[in-house]
């Protein structure tokens, strides 16, 4: 995004994207993207929204590591 775009991400751009990936079904990608490739630490947007992908798709395990 900054590369291509000159636009650095902000939190409300990754909370997005989890609910991209929630829409898919690619909960573990979620989870990957927020834990690997942030370059800052989640807050509360975006682990909500790794709350409700989890509480969709009935993922105990990474429901409980988001929470």
């Amino acid at each position: 995004m900054r590369k291509k775009y000159g636009v650095d991400p902000r939190m409300e751009h990754y909370a997005c994207m989890v609910n991209i990936y929630r829409s898919a079904e690619l909960i573990d990608e979620a989870f990957n993207m927020i834990v690997e490739r942030m370059e800052f630490e989640a807050r509360p947007t975006v682990w909500g929204a790794m709350l409700y992908a989890c509480s969709v798709h009935r993922n105990i395990q990474i429901r409980e590591i988001a929470g």
